[in-house]
This record gives C-alpha cells, structure tokens and sequence, in this order.
C-alpha cells in the first residue's frame, strides 16, 4: 500500500508541475475533492478489512491443520493399542 501510495503521490506531483508550467488550470471542486478523498478511505478501509479477514482464515486453517494432526496421531495410537490388546491373547509366552 505503502509503495502504490508513493507511486501515485509522485505521478500526481509530475502531473501538477507539468500542468504548471504548461499554465493550465486544474483547479478541482471541493465536492468533487471530498468525493475523491471519501472513496479513498473507503477503499482503504475495505482493504484493511479484506487483509484481517484473510489473516483469520490463515489462522483457524493452520489451527485446523494442527488439530487435525493431533487427532491423526492419536487415532493411530488407539488402533495400535487395540490391536496389542488383540494379539496379546494369543502371543506364545516361554
């Protein structure tokens, strides 16, 4: 956000001073201004909402991934108990 931020202040900077010295006038109504600037901040804040909202699904998926691990491994430990408890029955004892 930082560097488009940077990228466009400078493109308009450029823009102004060639307008400028070419003696254009560019002068821009308030309404349309205060417009420009509101979508602006609605833009940023929709990102800034889309970003937490990615960064949550991050979390609850490597937490779902870890949860899921866990429940793989203690699966494969209960059928080992269950079959050592199968087979202990029937193990020929010296």
């Amino acid at each position: 956000m930082k560097t488009c931020e940077k990228t466009i202040s400078a493109s308009v900077s450029m823009q102004q001073e060639f307008v400028k010295k070419a003696g254009i006038t560019y002068d821009i109504p308030n309404e349309a201004k205060s417009t420009m600037i509101d979508i602006n901040k609605q833009i940023v804040q929709a990102n800034t909402v889309n970003t937490q909202f990615v960064k949550t699904i991050i979390d609850t998926t490597v937490q779902n991934i870890k949860t899921y691990n866990d429940n793989v491994n203690a699966f494969v430990e209960l059928n080992k108990n269950i079959i050592q408890s199968w087979i202990n029955p029937f193990t020929l004892k010296n």
